[in-house]
C-alpha cells in the first residue's frame, strides 16, 4: 500500500511539472475552434443538390451495391470533357460517417467539422516539432480564426477534406522521418487520398516523387513498402478503372495545361500565378491580397530556405523543403491553369499559409521594439475574421430552418418527387428556381427532417412550387401547373 501511495505521489509530482500555461493555451484555442465550427451548425446548415447527389451515390453503394467509378464532376475551366472528374474514392470515404450518422446531412456536416478541427491540431503538432512552440501556437490560432476555414469546414462537399488530408500527409511524413516507421503507410495513403478529393491536389504526387529517394533510403523493409503501395493504390482504384474507359482523359487534361497556347507569354503566366496565390491568401485571412500578401508569402518561403540551409536536424530540413515545394508547385499550377482560381482549388494552402504568416511575424517578435507590429497584424486578422463570422454565421442565413419549413409545406400539399421543380439554396435576388432535383427532395425532406419522401408519378403533369425567401425568416410560395 505504501509503495502504491509513493507511486501516486511520484506521478502527481511529474504531472505538476507539465507546462500548464502551454496546455491551457492549447485547450483555449481548441475550444475556440470547436465553438466556431459547431455554433449554429444546425440553423446554418447549407445543403444543396451537389452534396445531396454525392450522398445518394454513396448510400447506393450500401443499399443497391452500385459501385461508382466516376467521381464528383470537375467544374474546372476546360474540364468539361466527359471523364474528367474528381476521384470516386470520395463516395467510398463517405460510407464511414454515413453509417455512423445514417447519412443524415447534419451528422455528415458534424464529421466534416471534426475533421477540420483535427487538421488544426495536426498543424500545431507539426509546427511544434519543426518550428517551436511560438510558431505552433500562432499557426494554430490563425488557422482557427480564419472564417474561410470555419465556413468550409462546416460544409459537406468534397474539396473541404483537402486541407485535412494535406496536413495529415505532412504529419505522417514528419513522424516517419522521426523514426516511427509505420507512419510511412499513413503518409502514402494520405497522399493518394488527397489527390482523389480534388484534381488540384495532384501536385501532392509530385511532392511524393521528390521525396521518394529519401523515403527509400530511410526504409528498407520490402514488406512495409508493399503494404504502403497497396494503401496508396486503394483510393486510386476507381479512378484507374474509370480512366482506362475514358482513355486517361484526366491525364490528357493535366498535360494540356503545360502546352503553350497562343498569346500566352511567360510574364502572363507569372502574373496568373501571382494573382492566384495572393488571392487565395486574401480568401483565407481577408486582409487583402496583392503586394502585402506576396510580401508575407515570399518572406515565409525565404525564411524556410534559410532554415533549410542552416538546419542540422534532417527531419526538419525535409519538412522545410516539403512546405517550400508545396508552395512552389501551387504557384506553377495556378500559373498554367487557364481559368480563375477559386477557394476550392486551393484548400491545401489553408494549412500552409498560417505557417508562412507565423514565420513572417517571427521577424518582429524577435525584437522587443517591433513586437507591437506583430500584435497589430494578429489583432487585425482576428477582428476582420470575427466580424465576418458574426455577419455570416451568427446573423447569417438559416438554411436548415427555412428548408424544414419548405419540406413541411410539400408534405402538407401532398407533393410528389416528380412534382417538385425547385432547388436550393434560394437566391433572394432570383428566388424562383425551377430545376428538377429529386436528390434534394430525397435528402432534405426524408433524411434531414424525417418527412416522408414524396412518391414518383411520372405519368402525371408536374406541379411547380414557387418559393420566395430571404433564408432568414420570410417564406412565401405559390403553386402552379
Amino acid at each position: 500500500m505504501n509503495k502504491l501511495i509513493e507511486k501516486f505521489k511520484e506521478l502527481y509530482t511529474k504531472g505538476m511539472q507539465v507546462p500548464h500555461k502551454e496546455a491551457i493555451l492549447f485547450i483555449l484555442i481548441l475550444l475556440v475552434s470547436l465553438f466556431f465550427h459547431f455554433y449554429l451548425l444546425k440553423s446554418n446548415l447549407y445543403f444543396a443538390q451537389d452534396p445531396a447527389n454525392q450522398m445518394n451515390i454513396s448510400r447506393d453503394i450500401l443499399l443497391k451495391h452500385n459501385f461508382p467509378f466516376d467521381g464528383p464532376g470537375a467544374s474546372i475551366e476546360g474540364g468539361g470533357n466527359y471523364g474528367i472528374t474528381h476521384g470516386a474514392f470520395y463516395y467510398y470515404l463517405l460510407i464511414f460517417p454515413g453509417v455512423i450518422f445514417q447519412y443524415n446531412p447534419l451528422g455528415m456536416a458534424f464529421s466534416f467539422a471534426i475533421a477540420s478541427c483535427i487538421a488544426g491540431i495536426l498543424l500545431y503538432l507539426v509546427c511544434k516539432d519543426v518550428f517551436g512552440k511560438r510558431i505552433a501556437f500562432i499557426s494554430f490560432f490563425l488557422y482557427t480564426i480564419s472564417y474561410s476555414v470555419i465556413h468550409l469546414g462546416r460544409e459537406q462537399t468534397n474539396p473541404n477534406l483537402v486541407g485535412f488530408f494535406t496536413i495529415l500527409a505532412l504529419f505522417a511524413f514528419l513522424r516517419f522521418l522521426q523514426g516511427k516507421r509505420y507512419f510511412l503507410l499513413l503518409f502514402l495513403f494520405s497522399v493518394s487520398a488527397v489527390t482523389q478529393i480534388h484534381l488540384s491536389a495532384y501536385i501532392t504526387i509530385l511532392i511524393l516523387l521528390c521525396f521518394l529517394p529519401v523515403l527509400v533510403k530511410k526504409e528498407k523493409d520490402v514488406k512495409l513498402w508493399l503494404g504502403g503501395v497497396i494503401l496508396f493504390l486503394i483510393p486510386l482504384i476507381p479512378t484507374i478503372i474509370q480512366q482506362f474507359h475514358y482513355h486517361f482523359s484526366v491525364l490528357h487534361f493535366i498535360l494540356s495545361l503545360f502546352i503553350p497556347h497562343g498569346g500566352s507569354t511567360l510574364l502572363a503566366h507569372i502574373k496568373e500565378g501571382y494573382y492566384a496565390l495572393t488571392g487565395v491568401f486574401d480568401i483565407e485571412f481577408q486582409i487583402g491580397g496583392g503586394l502585402f500578401a506576396f510580401l508575407i508569402i515570399l518572406t515565409g518561403v525565404l525564411l524556410l530556405l534559410r532554415y533549410y540551409r542552416n538546419e542540422k536536424t534532417n527531419f526538419k530540413k525535409q519538412v522545410y523543403l516539403y512546405i517550400m515545394l508545396m508552395i512552389i508547385f501551387s504557384f506553377l499550377e495556378y500559373a498554367v491553369y487557364p481559368g480563375p482560381i477559386i477557394q476550392t482549388y486551393a484548400e491545401h494552402l489553408f494549412v500552409l499559409f498560417p505557417i508562412l504568416i507565423s514565420l513572417f511575424l517571427s521577424l518582429f517578435w524577435e525584437k522587443r521594439e517591433l513586437i507591437l507590429i506583430a500584435i497589430i497584424i494578429l489583432v487585425t486578422i482576428s477582428y476582420i475574421n470575427l466580424k465576418t463570422f458574426k455577419h455570416e454565421i451568427m446573423q447569417g442565413k438559416k438554411y436548415y430552418e427555412i428548408e424544414n419549413r419548405i419540406c413541411k409545406i410539400l408534405q402538407k400539399n401532398h407533393a410528389r418527387e416528380y412534382d417538385v421543380l425547385f432547388t436550393a439554396p434560394f437566391d433572394p435576388g432570383n428566388p424562383v428556381l425551377t430545376v428538377k432535383d429529386p436528390a434534394y427532395i430525397t435528402f432534405t425532406c426524408d433524411v434531414l427532417y424525417n418527412i416522408p419522401q414524396p412518391g414518383t408519378y411520372p405519368h402525371l403533369k408536374p406541379t411547380v412550387f414557387h418559393f420566395t425567401t430571404d433564408m432568414r425568416t420570410s417564406l412565401t410560395y405559390t403553386i402552379s401547373s
